[in-house]
């Protein structure tokens, strides 16, 4: 959310996958992000211990400054998954398994350094990192209040984390 140009190129988020016998799988390293244009971003990976077929799944992505959305369908989703609600692998399984999960953006708030909750905490250090000058910030400040990924740490950041703190909590 907020991000509708290439700013974030090159940003990573984290993925977890959740089965639906409880079994969780976190993809080791962080991924990458490309920008594809319009504010899409793309990332790739490859599972070293993919699921079998009929395995039911649902993902959660995390971003470097963001809370985490479950995502549950393989694409088209826009809203938040259903209970019970899961991807199911197919039989055979492709050589190729693509989702597309740009119906829903990533909401922005859970600041660094991450505790799977965008509140009060975060807020308070996007207002510290207001009152700097843009050419005083860190890499640290930046990854920490700048939400739009535009250089600054500014009220547009902070109106994001408002925005986010209205809609609903972490999936991570």
């Amino acid at each position: 959310a907020g991000v509708d140009s290439a700013q974030a190129e090159g940003a990573t988020i984290h993925v977890k996958f959740y089965t639906r016998d409880g079994t969780i799988q976190q993809l080791s390293a962080p991924l990458s992000l490309t920008h594809a244009g319009n504010g899409v971003y793309q990332a790739s990976a490859v599972l070293t211990n993919p699921f079998p077929p009929g395995t039911a799944f649902a993902i959660a992505i995390k971003g470097e400054k963001h809370i985490a959305v479950r995502f549950c369908r393989q694409f088209g989703q826009t809203a938040p998954c259903a209970d019970g609600e899961y991807i199911t692998v197919p039989n055979p399984i492709p050589p190729t398994y693509g989702f597309d999960l740009t119906g829903m953006v990533l909401p922005p708030g859970d600041t660094s350094p991450q505790d799977g909750r965008a509140d009060q905490s975060d807020i308070d250090r996007i207002k510290n990192l207001m009152t700097k000058p843009t050419s005083s910030l860190t890499a640290a400040d930046k990854l920490a209040g700048d939400l739009n990924y535009d250089g600054a740490v500014n009220g547009f950041d902070l109106f994001l984390i408002l925005q986010t703190l209205r809609t609903r909590y972490d999936e991570f």
